[in-house]
């Protein structure tokens, strides 16, 4: 189900588009997370104000210790989420993609994916967020797109962004290291780790990557951090990297953790604004 006609869309030059992945959390009803994600939209410097945005929901997980009662309560609260999202985003550019079942990620994604190459078929770029990652001032789209363009043999497929400074566990990317670049104000670092948080890639390349999982609901994190593991492909092969701003700042995102956060002080700060 889709929040507005596609064929119109479908003549729009769009380079980029948007794709937000979003479950049930426990501060459901309320919009808090994804406003904050998609108010931080505005934070990336040249993005189209018309450029399409799809919000992915995920149908309910099963969860075999859930009683009855507690599962009704969660198939409430996302039902009512969803028209929440309906009555405000109810703009052209904006596409809601509801999953009738358990996805993961995964399956959202590649489902999305399929739609944005048959309704906007000029996109070359697209951003993934998650629903309780937002940006954070410093990320110049405009410089990202034209220093992807302007490296040949498809060298950038994929920016990641990161919400802490280095890796779990202060083990470093041994591909960090091998290859800077730096073009256009920004300084983008390679990785060989691979994230669901937040990341730009080519259009194309995404969806291959995407599709290559199958069709079994996971994240996408588990079969590619381990598709990228030293052994398994060299850094000179990778074409992952890391965003740095022009002031220096690498830590670009706010995790905001649906997971841990009260749904009373979320309402009433919601209920404040």
């Amino acid at each position: 189900m889709q929040q507005s006609s596609q064929s119109a869309a479908a003549e729009t030059w769009e380079d980029t588009a948007i794709v937000i992945t979003s479950s049930w959390i426990k501060t459901h009803p309320t919009l808090y997370f994804i406003d904050s994600v998609m108010e931080s939209l505005k934070l990336l410097e040249g993005l189209s104000p018309t450029a399409p945005i799809y919000i992915a929901v995920d149908g309910l997980r099963k969860i075999s210790q859930l009683d009855h009662k507690e599962i009704e309560k969660r198939l409430l609260q996302l039902d009512q989420y969803v028209d929440m999202l309906y009555h405000k985003y109810n703009q052209k550019n904006i596409h809601i993609v509801v999953s009738p079942s358990h996805k993961h990620i995964s399956g959202n994604v590649q489902r999305v994916l399929a739609l944005i190459d048959h309704h906007y078929p000029r996109v070359e770029f697209l951003y993934y967020l998650q629903h309780d990652f937002s940006f954070r001032p410093g990320i110049n789209h405009t410089a990202l797109v034209k220093t992807v363009k302007e490296t040949s043999d498809h060298q950038i497929d994929l920016v990641r962004f990161l919400y802490q400074s280095g890796l779990r566990g202060n083990i470093r990317d041994p591909c960090e290291s091998t290859a800077v670049i730096e073009s256009n104000g920004l300084r983008l670092k390679k990785t060989r780790k691979y994230s669901d948080n937040n990341h730009f890639a080519r259009f194309d390349y995404y969806k291959a990557m995407m599709d290559s999982l199958g069709g079994t609901p996971r994240p996408p994190e588990g079969p590619l951090q381990h598709a990228y593991r030293p052994g398994f492909k060299n850094c000179s092969d990778i074409t992952m990297w890391l965003y740095t701003t022009a002031e220096g700042q690498i830590v670009t995102l706010n995790h905001l953790d649906g997971r841990k956060s009260d749904n009373s002080s979320l309402q009433l700060e919601e209920y404040n604004r």
